[in-house]
């Protein structure tokens, strides 16, 4: 804020114009009476006007620093708390999707949805538990760094959710929290994408890794779970399904159920697989994700 020009004025200052004001008056004062009261008139001002104007407007001028002072330290305080509670929200988001992150800072209750119509995507680097053995800690984390920053940046780019990672495997979802009627495509487009990123890392690189993606979609039920280090997740058989399309596919292919074939065999090309024994499932027709329809 701008001083103004009093606030500038210390108190000695103020003492000396005072007095100044006073003796300029005594002086008319005095002339206009004659005789021995100049003396008086002279006097008087500098007795009283400099000490007075000083231990009051001091005391004033001290305290208004003082609240000066108190006011900055605690915009400064603000300004802090502010940066820390942005810092702290985004690393809520960075843990949950936002309206979960918003219902949890609302709510002390169990948080949990049954959604339907929900996209699953399984994502696992083939080859890269057997590379683990043979180059250093610190090679294998940035590697594998790489890949995951590489996928998360393709989940805001495709509008899906990154549930969490499992070890070398990536775990997305398209219609969580909310669904929307191209939660289906999304995912499609996403495993395209990274079938397409990882090939070009690979070229790039002197690793050679495999990508292996499985897709599954239906109902699911999802939820925040845990005090310390919680984590939003999702469970049933979708998920479960969605995982065995992963394990049971062809590296470097897109493997996917029946049900996805379905609801996105119009806009896109599928070679399929036929029926295959899935662990836990039995027998189950699947197909294998190629590309989009021109």
């Amino acid at each position: 804020m701008k001083k103004s020009y009093i606030d500038k004025i210390k108190p000695w200052q103020l003492s000396v114009i005072v007095t100044i004001i006073g003796l300029i008056l005594s002086v008319s004062t005095g002339l206009i009476l004659e005789g021995k009261i100049i003396k008086r008139h002279i006097y008087m001002p500098i007795v009283c006007a400099m000490p007075v104007a000083y231990i009051f407007y001091g005391r004033i001028w001290k305290y208004k620093n003082l609240l000066k002072s108190a006011n900055y330290e605690l915009e400064i305080a603000h300004k802090h708390l502010q940066n820390e509670k942005e810092k702290s929200e985004q690393l809520l988001l960075n843990i949950l999707p936002y309206p979960i992150a918003e219902k949890l800072k609302s709510t002390s209750g169990t948080i949990a949805q049954e959604l339907s119509n929900v996209t699953i995507l399984f994502a696992d680097i083939v080859g890269f538990t057997s590379l683990a053995s043979k180059i250093s800690a610190k090679d294998l984390v940035e590697l594998l760094n790489e890949i995951f920053t590489c996928f998360d940046r393709l989940t805001g780019q495709y509008d899906v959710e990154k549930i969490k990672t499992i070890g070398d495997a990536y775990f997305v979802a398209g219609g969580i929290p909310t669904s929307s009627e191209n939660d289906a495509k999304n995912i499609a487009d996403m495993a395209l994408a990274m079938k397409q990123e990882m090939q070009s890392m690979i070229t790039c690189s002197k690793y050679s890794l495999k990508i292996r993606i499985g897709i599954h979609k239906g109902t699911v039920v999802a939820g925040v779970i845990g005090e310390k280090k919680f984590t939003y997740d999702v469970w049933g058989d979708t998920v479960n399904t969605a995982s065995r399309m992963e394990s049971h596919g062809i590296p470097d292919r897109i493997h996917v159920s029946e049900q996805v074939y379905e609801a996105l065999n119009n806009m896109y090309i599928f070679q399929e697989r036929g029926f295959i024994e899935i662990k836990g499932k039995g027998k189950m027709k699947t197909f294998f994700l190629e590309g989009k329809k021109e």
